[in-house]
């Protein structure tokens, strides 16, 4: 999401209805935290672990693939950053796809549930199972130049909708105009917080905002043990 993307995308529609939740293109932070308020609203964040993750590097060049924006359909968007959600169920047991629990889950009881990502910007099922996803739109590291290879900042979806706040000028173009419209609501601006802190989020630096930053075998490793 953000700039980058947007000042090379086509022409885009102004916040919709996308799988029930508000969907505002090249605003993907805005569109995580909507969904995450609204499973607050109905009480499903008690229900499972939901974690907001801002996916971006020290150039602010990622490559995701299976992306809506892409130009081709085997192409990735390079992203400034881009923002997607984890969910796990509740007791930390999860199964991949194939039926396997992963590391960490062994001893958690009998949830067979997978962890999955939601991400409104993808190509592919909302949701999917976390391992589809990371193998189709991130692809292994080693597959991936270094000055595209994703950090991720990994926030827990309460602390995310308590602390983040955005003012979209990031989103504004030197003359004043709008690189993508924005989305039809107030900014988003948490209790006591600036009137924007998103570039805190984006932020690889560990000792720079909430949540915890690691590399793609890190990210595994850390949802694995939720």
């Amino acid at each position: 999401c953000g700039r980058r993307q947007a000042m090379a995308a086509k022409a885009k529609g102004a916040t919709v209805e996308r799988h029930g939740y508000l969907y505002t293109s090249c605003y993907c932070e805005e569109n995580i935290w909507m969904m995450l308020k609204k499973l607050s609203d109905s009480g499903e964040l008690a229900a499972h672990r939901y974690y907001a993750i801002f996916i971006s590097n020290p150039s602010r060049t990622v490559k995701i693939w299976c992306q809506r924006l892409a130009p081709e359909p085997d192409a990735p968007v390079v992203w400034d950053y881009h923002v997607i959600c984890v969910r796990l169920p509740l007791d930390g047991s999860s199964n991949d796809k194939d039926g396997n629990q992963s590391e960490g889950s062994k001893n958690s009881g009998d949830n067979n549930e997978p962890a999955v990502v939601l991400d409104f910007d993808t190509v592919l099922p909302f949701p999917i199972d976390l391992r589809t996803y990371v193998t189709k739109a991130l692809l292994p590291s080693a597959l991936v130049a270094k000055s595209y290879r994703p950090l991720f900042r990994v926030i827990e979806a309460d602390t995310y909708l308590q602390h983040f706040a955005s003012d979209r000028s990031h989103m504004l173009r030197p003359n004043g105009q709008w690189s993508s419209p924005p989305p039809s609501y107030p900014p988003i601006r948490g209790s006591g917080q600036p009137a924007s802190n998103l570039f805190d989020f984006i932020s690889m630096d560990p000792d720079v905002g909430d949540g915890v930053v690691v590399d793609l075998l890190g990210l595994m490793r850390f949802l694995s043990m939720k």
